[in-house]
């Protein structure tokens, strides 16, 4: 089997285009109540704590 010279350039194309998508980042608040108790829980906002069930907006 061999691979043509278009094929790899269009696989290292692929990969370079794959690679430089940068990361989605979410939205993210930290639960008060769980705040006061010292721990660093992250809500997605609009939701309930999944610790303590607070609802963080």
């Amino acid at each position: 089997m061999t691979v043509s010279v278009l094929e790899t350039r269009l696989t290292i194309r692929a990969s370079r285009s794959l690679t430089s998508i940068p990361p989605k980042q979410m939205p993210g608040a930290r639960c008060p109540t769980c705040a006061k108790q010292g721990k660093e829980v992250w809500v997605i906002p609009g939701k309930n704590c999944h610790i303590c069930g607070t609802p963080v907006g």
